[in-house]
């Protein structure tokens, strides 16, 4: 294997960014980053890549809907169209 180390997308950067995100979903990568002391693109790459997420009204949310949350959005469709 030849370049750099990949430390900055080890396990313990992927755990300790979790953490900050359990804290508050509002961090931006520029603060996640100085905190973690990687780059904002090993920030933004396992956001992105490792934790699917995504930056949605300046808050990091889940790419995709759970089954419970595919669900509520369905059934609450249906009362909106029903009740017309």
């Amino acid at each position: 294997m030849s370049g750099r180390p990949k430390t900055a997308t080890d396990d313990q950067h992927k755990d300790q960014l979790w953490q900050l995100l359990v804290e508050s979903r509002s961090w931006t990568t520029t603060e996640i980053g100085r905190i973690l002391n990687i780059s904002n693109d090993s920030v933004r790459k396992i956001l992105k890549d490792d934790f699917g997420m995504s930056k949605v009204c300046s808050k990091w949310v889940p790419r995709y809907l759970s089954e419970e949350q595919r669900g509520v959005r369905e059934m609450t469709a249906n009362i909106i169209c029903t009740s017309k």
